[in-house]
């Protein structure tokens, strides 16, 4: 409307002026280009009908159940709304979900049994919405250009570590070891609670390994008691996952005080030759007698590779000073089980005096002693 009144307006100037009809054809001209700019702006401003969010969702491979893409003008009929993905979200040319729709929110629900698609080097993979149809607003694609709506990557797992022996305050560092780890997506919870950049650091030095760091002035465990440090659940960017729920979470560490008086050693003897049920074990080192200190502890404990269990289940403690431990074997219990892989070493991991356990063995080996060879 507005160019056509300019048009008559510089027509009738022209018939005015009609001695000068190349001004007029120059208002003309001048005017058309105007308005050409304008209508050019008024439909760039005019909004398309359906609009898609460019904001991918993390989802784990074959855990996350939904997603959820956001625009609007969807309309609330999922029979009369089309999309299309890359890669495609059906097999053998049958779609693998199922869809519902909002005006602003198109939901993808996996079927049982189906996975979200991944790259084939294990990495994080990209979901495309290619082209989308809603039969309301017409019959063509509503996009201009495909859009990426989902992050695909698998889920993390966790090696347990119970093993893994630390201390309190004087152990500065220690990894986790599992899988799918990603660097800059990681949040784990802990049992004691830890809070990261508060009582540690964390750092991912490869899909399978991640290195906390201890921060000044803090401990391992926030009760201050040793014990399991547990991790409940893990976060790499699709949501937290509960890990062993069973079991309050996975053991990745075991913290012990820090060596002080009260602490414990045990001598290496790795030529001292015995039978799977010889019946006595002798141990020799220092500071056993410390359990006497602490009320209603009994006999040091200890923790074995093999899994040894003591207090009448596997073994006893029988005699002991300061400086030496006699083991006693239950009638019907072995030293080291599977005969057919002997010789092999007897390995202690750690003591409790009555002041938590303490590695035993070189500090960041972590691998104990070899008390015996059975």
């Amino acid at each position: 409307i507005f160019c056509a009144d300019v048009a008559g307006l510089i027509g009738r100037e022209r018939e005015a002026a009609p001695s000068n009809p190349n001004m007029a054809r120059g208002l003309l001209a001048a005017a058309l280009v105007a308005c050409a700019a304008v209508a050019q702006e008024v439909q760039m401003e005019i909004a398309p009908d359906v609009e898609v969010e460019q904001r991918p969702q993390f989802l784990y491979a074959n855990i996350s159940p939904k997603l959820r893409i956001k625009g609007k003008g969807f309309g609330k009929d999922a029979s009369g709304v089309h999309p299309v993905f890359v890669p495609p979200l059906e097999k053998n040319g049958k779609r693998f979900y199922n869809l519902t729709v909002t005006d602003t929110v198109i939901s993808i629900g996996l079927k049982k049994g189906m996975r979200w698609p991944t790259s084939t080097t294990g990495e994080s993979s990209t979901l495309f919405l290619q082209s989308l149809v809603v039969d309301q607003h017409g019959s063509s694609n509503q996009l201009k250009n495909a859009v990426p709506v989902a992050t695909i990557i698998e889920p993390p797992s966790v090696v347990r570590g119970e093993d893994k022996l630390i201390y309190m305050t004087g152990t500065n560092r220690f990894l986790i070891n599992g899988t799918h780890f990603r660097e800059g997506n990681m949040a784990l919870t802990f049992d004691p609670p830890l809070v990261r950049d508060v009582d540690y650091a964390l750092a991912v030095r490869s899909p399978t390994a991640m290195q906390l760091v201890l921060k000044t002035d803090r401990k391992w465990r926030s009760d201050g008691e040793p014990g399991p440090l547990r991790l409940r659940r893990i976060d790499s960017g699709a949501g937290a996952l509960r890990i062993d729920p069973r079991f309050g979470g996975v053991t990745v560490a075991e913290v012990q005080v820090d060596l002080g008086g009260h602490g414990v050693t045990a001598s290496a003897n790795p030529t001292k030759l015995m039978y799977q049920n010889a019946p006595s074990l002798e141990i020799k080192g220092s500071g056993f007698a410390h359990v006497e200190q602490v009320d209603n502890f009994g006999p040091p404990r200890l923790r074995w590779a093999n899994g040894l269990l003591g207090r009448g289940v596997n073994y006893t403690v029988s005699s002991y000073d300061d400086n030496k431990l006699e083991l006693v074997l239950k009638p019907g219990s072995v030293w080291r089980r599977n005969g057919a892989n002997l010789p092999a070493p007897l390995t202690l991991l750690a003591a409790d005096v009555g002041s938590g356990l303490v590695a035993i063995g070189a500090t960041e080996a972590r691998k104990g002693i070899r008390v015996a060879t059975i």
